[in-house]
């Protein structure tokens, strides 16, 4: 890979190199000057595989993320499908954790696409939870679009036999970050069938307890399974990228959720 595969000012994001977590995100729309043309060279530096599997210590394997990011600053909201689609098929830890910023920063007209995802059973069951996180995000970011934000989380938990406890769980997690207090007969609900793993989201007293309310039902706590038993682990076939995670790894590093 080379700087002439990509052109002034996107080829820059070639020598960015890795990413620090802590560290806040560089304005590239200002440092690089882009704007909405740059938006299809940057998809296709977000999709290339090429670079996503370079050598680990290589600035280049870092690229994707950084245009990605770049994406979300341009609030490029045509691409969000295709982010999604990636975070599902890319066995990265990088990506995932990052999208739920680069989707926040694309903005409220990214809720319907987040809510057709949650129903997409044709993704990944780790997919779909980390889609919920992005709706919880995008609704403490945008406090006047919380409510359509509850909505959408409602509306896939009513499907709770269906989802799965995982997904139920990161469903009732989302909204616990949203203080949505109007759900908690649905939740009670799922709570009562035993279709929520407790093991992410805590037993039914702990998630009363954290909306402040106290119901007249007991639910006793379920029994926990490990971690290694939820979520089913990506195929080593799947392209691993963004510096090397190890197979199955996307789906291991989702356990107990941490409270905001």
């Amino acid at each position: 890979m080379t700087d002439a595969d990509y052109s002034p000012p996107v080829d820059q994001l070639l020598t960015y190199g890795r990413v620090h977590p802590q560290r806040e995100w560089p304005n590239y729309v200002e440092e690089l000057q882009l704007d909405a043309s740059h938006i299809p060279e940057l998809l296709r530096m977000g999709l290339d595989p090429a670079l996503s599997n370079a050598d680990t210590h290589s600035k280049e394997v870092w690229a994707p993320l950084h245009a990605w990011r770049a994406l979300g600053q341009l609030r490029a909201i045509e691409t969000l499908d295709r982010l999604i689609k990636l975070v599902d098929t890319l066995n990265d830890d990088w990506l995932p954790e990052e999208m739920s910023q680069i989707i926040s920063l694309m903005g409220p007209a990214s809720l319907p696409h987040l809510q057709t995802a949650l129903a997409n059973t044709d993704l990944e069951d780790i997919t779909r939870c980390q889609v919920s996180e992005c709706v919880a995000e995008l609704g403490q970011t945008y406090p006047e679009h919380r409510d359509d934000c509850v909505a959408a989380l409602t509306q896939q938990l009513q499907y709770d036999k269906a989802n799965g406890p995982e997904i139920n769980a990161f469903l009732i997690a989302a909204l616990l970050d949203l203080k949505a207090v109007e759900a908690e007969p649905l939740m009670q609900k799922v709570f009562l069938a035993r279709r929520v793993e407790e093991m992410i989201v805590g037993s039914w007293a702990e998630v009363q307890k954290e909306l402040g309310i106290q119901s007249e039902v007991e639910i006793p706590a379920a029994p926990r399974r490990p971690l290694g038993q939820m979520f089913s682990p990506l195929p080593p076939t799947h392209p691993v990228g963004f510096g090397s995670p190890t197979p199955g790894s996307k789906a291991a590093g989702k356990g107990k959720r941490k409270k905001k």
